[in-house]
């Protein structure tokens, strides 16, 4: 089955789009946004949802406190989101994206940590523009700056990093 020339650069312009969301959604984490900025990335029904402890934060007004509340939780962030593998949907009107996330913070009370971890993301087109349906954030690591990294490992690494 070929695939029309429109129909190629439109999926082309989608990874695209993709991308970009993405990159200032990290923008807006590292910039101390107002929770207001972040609701225009996803639809009605979106979600934020992080284990160990983060939790899940669904619908607008969820989402709008837990955005709020960020900065109590860290006053520093640089988030580095790489390596999408983008999955569209044969329509090509939705889309499940995987990312690596290495993100040097600060955490409030608690010190200078090493964060690392993979997003799971579902987005769609909504309104004309793409949108997080659901944001699903996996911890690898969560680790104080002068212990290293591998003093706090959760991910799929974690078992045999202790053996």
């Amino acid at each position: 089955m070929t695939i029309a020339l429109e129909e190629r650069i439109r999926r082309l312009e989608s990874h695209e789009e993709i991308r970009r969301l993405k990159a200032h959604y990290a923008y807006l984490c590292d910039t101390g946004a107002d929770a207001d900025r972040y609701l225009e990335l996803f639809t009605e029904d979106g979600a934020w949802i992080g284990d160990h402890g983060f939790g899940e934060h669904r619908g607008t007004e969820a989402l709008r406190r837990f955005y709020a509340d960020s900065a109590g939780r860290m006053s520093w962030a640089f988030h580095v989101i790489v390596a999408p593998h983008i999955e569209l949907s044969e329509d090509g009107n939705s889309a499940k994206v995987r990312w690596y996330l290495w993100q040097p913070s600060t955490v409030n009370g608690r010190g200078d940590h090493w964060v690392s971890g993979w997003y799971d993301d579902t987005m769609r087109i909504e309104d004309g523009r793409w949108k997080f349906v659901e944001m699903r954030l996996r911890f690898a690591t969560i680790a104080p700056f002068d212990a290293g990294w591998s003093a706090a490992q959760f991910g799929p690494f974690a078992a045999s990093a202790a053996s």
